[in-house]
């Protein structure tokens, strides 16, 4: 193999890896609410619905550029829901394997109950992966089952707390932000 071919798919796999770890990040915590019935609702909190803004831009040692931003919708401090918009540069040649593949990852995400992500092509070196999760929905099994399926089982986890405060997900998973509330 050449060298340039080696490093191309290494800017492949550092683009995948960034957007599975975007996933991962957004996906690591779910807040629930639920009423007298055991329904999940929103009842008089929703009143109180505040959100945060988070953004990162990381430039990689090929002058790529990701820009991201993630909006988390709390109430009182229990996150509910996050939106997320991930665009990354990458190498024209390799953009529509990169899509093809990494299409195969989101189509699983897609099949958990509360996530709704799109991957698409945004011109000829950009792609952008949307992806909103709705913790008042999000089936936590549904979720450990494609991870383990995906081959991320040890993050299992990760995904069992049902109640996470705004401060706690910011702590964990937004460390490397810009955040403005």
């Amino acid at each position: 193999m050449i060298e340039g071919g080696y490093s191309l798919k290494r800017k492949y796999l550092f683009n995948l890896l960034s957007i599975l770890l975007l996933v991962l990040v957004v996906t690591g915590c779910n807040g629930e609410s639920s009423n007298s019935n055991g329904d999940s609702s929103e009842n008089d909190l929703s009143l109180m619905k505040k959100t945060m803004t988070c953004t990162k831009e990381e430039i990689d040692e090929d002058g790529y550029k990701t820009n991201e931003t993630v909006v988390i919708t709390y109430n009182k401090t229990k996150v509910l829901k996050v939106k997320s918009t991930n665009i990354t540069e990458t190498d024209p040649e390799f953009i529509d394997f990169t899509l093809g593949f990494t299409r195969i990852f989101i189509e699983k995400f897609n099949e958990v109950e509360g996530i709704d992500a799109v991957y698409k092509k945004v011109d000829d070196n950009k792609l952008q992966l949307d992806m909103e999760i709705d913790y008042n929905k999000i089936d936590l099994e549904q979720m450990e089952k494609v991870l383990s399926e995906l081959g991320d089982a040890d993050e299992k986890s990760f995904y069992s707390s049902k109640d996470v405060t705004i401060e706690q997900f910011q702590e964990d998973y937004l460390e490397d932000y810009n955040c403005d509330k």
